[in-house]
């Protein structure tokens, strides 16, 4: 699992948007997301969240065991 959360975050003139659905997806690659921020349960290629009051949403990014390019895209 990467050591850092993945965040986005989501403004409209300056001011963060909440409650926005933002879909993460993994496009390249085998890797898997969750958004537990454990990393215990919930891990897929795709995830549907909202922002939070902040304007964020956050995943956690599990690398796959072969080599290669991942790219994920919110």
């Amino acid at each position: 699992m990467a050591p850092q959360p993945l965040v986005i975050q989501l403004t409209k003139n300056a001011a963060p948007m909440a409650n926005v659905p933002v879909t993460f997806a993994v496009t390249d690659g085998n890797g898997l997301i969750t958004s537990d921020p454990t990393g215990a349960t919930g891990w897929a290629s795709t995830l549907a969240l909202q922002t939070g009051s902040d304007g964020r949403a956050a995943i956690r990014f599990k690398l796959p065991l072969a080599e290669g390019a991942n790219q994920i895209t919110a």
